[in-house]
């Protein structure tokens, strides 16, 4: 039935992109009046609604992508086909509707969700975004220093997670990202934890990942052959907000002040740096510091300053330094 809708909309498009665009319109218009008597029947009036609705929203998300100043400027009725797609998914009910417009303009965009935040910034489409998005913007990426690979995998798993697709999420970790196992493992677990753990912190608890795409990744992970099964039980618990781990030291919550989520931030990177590279002479200092800091009472670590003070003591007939 969908496709059938979506067929109508691209035969009018060979008519003119503008009548197109008026067609698409027509049908979010008459979803937006008869969409409310369907909340709690499925006929087959309701059926066509759907998919007249999610025919028209794909549509129109090919206009709002880079080029959506010029297409504003050509095509008149634009702006009102895009404000009616906004009243139809204001409504908090109908916000899958929501969703689906921000995955199709995701899986329309080669540049990722990236590209997107950035052009919703517009206030044409800034009601696009989700508010878990805008906070989230807000707090900054501690560990975008990891460059381009981590930023890479981040921007797949959070155009996974808009779109319950973990295919492509694959095809980045197994093949385009150029990075050695170890060092792959830790960008996966980074940004597992800046994209899921990150959002029980958010006041909302509708604005976190749904039960349903946390279920995917984990199925996901438990199939990554370069994932380590230690690695994959630090993953595990960053999809459950460490529910399930003996101590809830690292838990994000909302109540927390950002000074203590920053600090959870830190010692979450050590963590997985830590368990990805369990065998690094370099670590060992620090690795001994938070797991067994009795060790290191009495270690010279080469970086600190030679301390003068027994000699000087030994220097002193009375043994006083004054």
């Amino acid at each position: 039935m969908e496709d059938v809708e979506t067929v109508k909309l691209l035969k009018v498009k060979e008519g003119s992109k503008n009548a197109q665009i008026l067609s698409t319109s027509k049908v979010l218009e008459r979803a937006l009046r008869t969409i409310h008597g369907h909340q709690n029947s499925l006929n087959i009036d309701c059926l066509r609604d759907i998919a007249g609705i999610r025919a028209a929203l794909d549509v129109l998300s090919t206009y709002l992508g880079d080029d959506f100043v010029e297409n504003v400027k050509h095509f008149q009725a634009l702006p009102k086909c895009l404000e009616t797609a906004k009243h139809l998914c204001s409504n908090s009910i109908r916000s899958v509707l929501h969703l689906f417009l921000l995955k199709q303009l995701v899986r329309h965009d080669p540049n990722g969700i990236d590209a997107v935040k950035e052009r919703c910034k517009r206030t044409e489409l800034k009601w696009i975004m989700p508010p878990q998005s805008e906070e989230q913007d807000k707090t900054p990426d501690i560990f975008i220093i990891h460059h381009e690979n981590y930023r890479t995998v981040r921007e797949a798993l959070g155009k996974a997670i808009l779109t319950s697709n973990m295919d492509d999420l694959n095809v980045v970790i197994q093949e385009d990202l150029q990075a050695q196992p170890i060092a792959r493992s830790c960008y996966v677990l980074l940004a597992l934890f800046r994209e899921i753990t990150s959002s029980f912190s958010l006041v909302n608890a509708e604005d976190r990942i749904p039960d349903r795409i946390l279920g995917k990744l984990s199925q996901y992970i438990e199939g990554m052959q370069f994932l380590p099964n230690e690695l994959k039980g630090l993953a595990g618990n960053f999809l459950t907000n460490f529910g399930n781990a003996n101590s809830k030291l690292l838990q994000l919550s909302p109540r927390q002040s950002t000074n203590d989520r920053r600090l959870i931030e830190v010692l979450v990177h050590f963590l997985i740096v830590m368990k990805c590279l369990p065998q690094n002479r370099l670590l060992q200092p620090l690795t001994n510091l938070a797991l067994n800091p009795a060790v290191m009472m009495n270690a010279f670590i080469p970086t600190m300053p030679h301390d003068d003070a027994p000699e000087v003591l030994g220097a002193i007939p009375d043994g006083r330094p004054y």
